[in-house]
């Protein structure tokens, strides 16, 4: 069976990059969470290192966030094609 491996080390490393360019040019981040589908533990992740919006065109993968993400994360659902919106 298949299964990607995630390095939650290099997530944090690249978020502070992401979050040090957003921080400079003054625009507030918010994360795309659709590749993964809004897994609980990335988003977790995310939000105990400063993220406070995520984004995904599916209101179902939310579903799943633990009862302290939905407090301190701002949730946006995003739709990429006409026919959904």
């Amino acid at each position: 069976m298949s299964y990607i491996e995630i390095d939650s080390k290099k997530i944090i490393e690249n978020l502070n990059i992401v979050q040090n360019l957003c921080e400079k040019q003054s625009v507030l981040l918010t994360v795309v969470t659709k590749f993964f589908l809004s897994d609980a533990r990335i988003i977790s992740l995310l939000c105990e290192n400063g993220v406070t919006g995520i984004a995904d065109s599916n209101m179902e993968n939310f579903k799943n966030l633990a009862g302290d993400v939905h407090r301190r994360c701002k949730k946006s659902v995003i739709k990429t094609r006409l026919s959904d919106v």
